[in-house]
């Protein structure tokens, strides 16, 4: 028989025995490590968010208390801290908010106005007008 215990997680409450709480907590341990800039907090508590919808599926598949293996699967998906930490040559290009081949916007141009443009219509999304 194993001990299991309540644990919150990104504040919700699960039950997990202890052996997959002390891999929990060595995994969370090591993200930290990694990321101990000004930013591990906050990506920290991403991780623990996704890793708490993670374990909301599994009890809502019938599990009772969260288990090892339910962990190891939760490492596998979201990554090991070494892996998180590696920087892919491609990422800044993937995850740039300009499209490929556009030219960088000119420093001598006059700055634009973000406030006053109202976004472009998603025909597809649209609300139909009203006749006046």
């Amino acid at each position: 028989m194993k001990m299991s215990f309540p644990a919150n997680i990104n504040g919700k409450i699960f039950y997990i025995d202890e052996d997959a709480y002390t891999l929990l907590l060595d995994y969370l341990s090591q993200l930290r490590a990694t990321f101990a800039d000004n930013e591990a907090d906050e990506i920290v508590n991403d991780i623990e968010q996704r890793i708490s919808e993670h374990f909301e599926e599994r009890i809502a598949r019938g599990a009772n208390v969260i288990v090892i293996d339910d962990v190891n699967r939760v490492i596998e998906t979201m990554g090991r801290p070494e892996e998180l930490s590696e920087e892919d040559p491609d990422s800044t290009s993937r995850h740039s908010s300009e499209p490929t081949g556009a030219t960088p916007p000119d420093p001598k141009a006059a700055p634009q106005s973000r406030h006053n443009t109202a976004p472009a219509a998603n025909p597809q999304t649209a609300l139909p007008r009203r006749a006046p």
